[in-house]
């Protein structure tokens, strides 16, 4: 996961850009060589992608932001996955970034947008609710209850037992 093919360095990004980590935003600190893209020293960097991550372009080509700022912070790439604790992924506080893998970034999701039932975790099975929890690489069945309420507590449960790299749900879908 980690950049490697890229030679950005952290003294190149600290030289193009500004961070405050309280804020979690990138901004413009000099003007990039070679581009005809419109650059304004002091603004935000990048733009908001359709996946609700920044990117910023950058010798050539496109950056996740959060991935810059840990390079700008750190000093090295991440060499895994980075998590947005919160779940907001255009908040790049560094505070809010941490390493992970696939499995544990994965124990950090939303909702998805097709759930019927409005709860993680919980479907619909006939006339009674279904949960379901992940847990490394396979799913673990819960069981059945009679309301979605019951068998969502039943998830939470197993996730403060099983997620241990997040085993406290988001608040935010």
């Amino acid at each position: 996961m980690a950049d490697t093919y890229s030679t950005l360095t952290q003294a190149e990004v600290q030289e193009l850009f500004n961070y405050d980590p309280e804020v979690g935003v990138l901004t413009h600190k000099t003007l990039p060589k070679n581009t005809n893209r419109k650059v304004y020293i002091g603004k935000p960097a990048g733009h908001k992608h359709r996946s609700g991550y920044v990117c910023v372009y950058l010798k050539g080509r496109t950056y996740k932001a959060h991935r810059l700022i840990w390079l700008y912070t750190f000093g090295k790439w991440p060499t895994k996955q980075l998590d947005h604790i919160n779940g907001v992924r255009d908040d790049n506080r560094i505070s809010n970034l941490r390493e992970a893998t696939q499995l544990e970034n994965s124990q950090n999701r939303k909702l998805n947008n097709n759930n019927a039932s409005g709860y993680l975790g919980v479907s619909c099975m006939g006339e009674r609710w279904r949960a379901v929890i992940g847990v490394n690489k396979h799913v673990r069945y819960l069981g059945l209850f009679s309301t979605k309420e019951e068998a969502y507590t039943a998830y939470c449960k197993a996730k403060a037992e099983l997620h241990q790299f997040n085993p406290v749900l988001r608040v935010t879908a």
